[in-house]
């Protein structure tokens, strides 16, 4: 099998699944419903994957990887604080696109894993953070002049406790709204700075 026809295999299963995770809820979807709605076999499926379990793993890589590949066009931004915006922002929309069943699952496979390099320091994209947090610092942007390092900490462990309220409430608020409170209320940006809900929608719909 040519790797252009796994990879498409592989994308559909991770699609396939996805959308049922959406519509049915995690817990109530087996490898033989994905099988059947990604028209291959079991042992295609565990040629890909060795559990339902491990396509959450892939479902995070992608968030990281959809943040990594839109970088540029985040450090084209024009300032420090709408760069930071949209790294969070890109993590935003990852998780509606999921969906609460599926980030459900995240959470509890997380929880189960979880080991020292899951603190924020070792996650990718922490020091872009903190850089453009210092940057926004020496600029003006924000009035929050506590530790770079000790503010993207508190934005990371904030988006987490937010994800994973959302998640345990299936859904039941806003993300952007609730992110955009976090933001706002741990960077104190000048007014001519503050991100607007009108902003957050801005950018969803790029």
């Amino acid at each position: 099998m040519s790797k252009s026809i796994n990879n498409k295999t592989h994308r559909r299963i991770v699609e396939c699944a996805l959308k049922l995770f959406r519509e049915e809820g995690y817990d109530n979807v087996t490898i033989q419903e994905i099988c059947q709605n990604s028209k291959i076999t079991k042992s295609t499926f565990y040629y890909h994957f060795p559990s339902k379990e491990s396509l959450i793993e892939e479902f995070t890589e992608q968030t990281s990887r959809t943040t990594q590949e839109n970088f540029a066009e985040i450090l084209a931004l024009e300032s420090n604080i709408l760069q930071l915006w949209a790294i969070f922002n890109s993590y935003i929309k990852k998780n509606n696109e999921y969906g609460s069943s599926v980030v459900g699952q995240v959470y509890r496979t997380f929880l189960s894993t979880c080991d020292e390099t899951d603190f924020p320091k070792y996650l990718i994209l922490f020091n872009t953070v903190v850089i453009l947090i210092e940057k926004a610092q020496k600029s003006g942007e924000i009035q929050n002049m506590s530790q770079p390092e000790q503010i993207a900490e508190a934005l990371y462990y904030g988006s987490r406790g937010i994800v994973y309220s959302w998640a345990a409430g299936q859904g039941g608020f806003c993300l952007q709204e609730k992110f955009k409170n976090l933001f706002n209320g741990l960077l104190l940006p000048v007014k001519a700075h503050t991100i607007s809900f009108e902003e957050t929608n801005d950018q969803e719909k790029k």
